[in-house]
């Protein structure tokens, strides 16, 4: 499981800086990580952790609320006179929330694999079978 977790992470860092060149994108500006920051937690916690693995929220909704939150995101950088809403930046945000939804997927699935047996179930006993 770590070398499944790791080879995507060094999978998704050598794409993302390949984007990045092709894109012409200045990846550590200041500007450029506030903006991946947003997509990655938003694609880690509510596509990776909450729909595939938990199951506490509908695809639909958690399709509906990352899509609230990047437009929430292109009206900020508008506002601010950032522009950066072309075809190549959606590609390049839709690629940061899908790598990192695989990440929170395979991150929950190996966290659940070190927890103990009794942290599974906090307030009753495992199902007896």
């Amino acid at each position: 499981m770590k070398t499944l977790l790791a080879t995507v992470v060094i999978t998704g860092l050598i794409a993302l800086y390949f984007m990045d060149v092709a894109f012409h994108i200045s990846f550590f500006s200041m500007e450029m990580l506030i903006h991946n920051a947003i997509h990655f937690f938003v694609g880690f916690i509510f596509l990776g952790s909450w729909v595939w693995y938990k199951h506490k929220m509908r695809f639909k909704t958690a399709f509906y609320t990352i899509s609230i939150l990047m437009v929430l995101d292109y009206l900020a950088d508008y506002i601010r006179d950032v522009d950066n809403f072309t075809l190549q930046m959606l590609i390049y945000d839709v690629f940061i929330v899908l790598w990192a939804a695989v990440l929170g997927y395979l991150s929950m699935r190996s966290l659940k694999q070190k927890l103990p047996q009794s942290q599974d179930y906090p307030n009753s006993q495992p199902p007896s079978n």
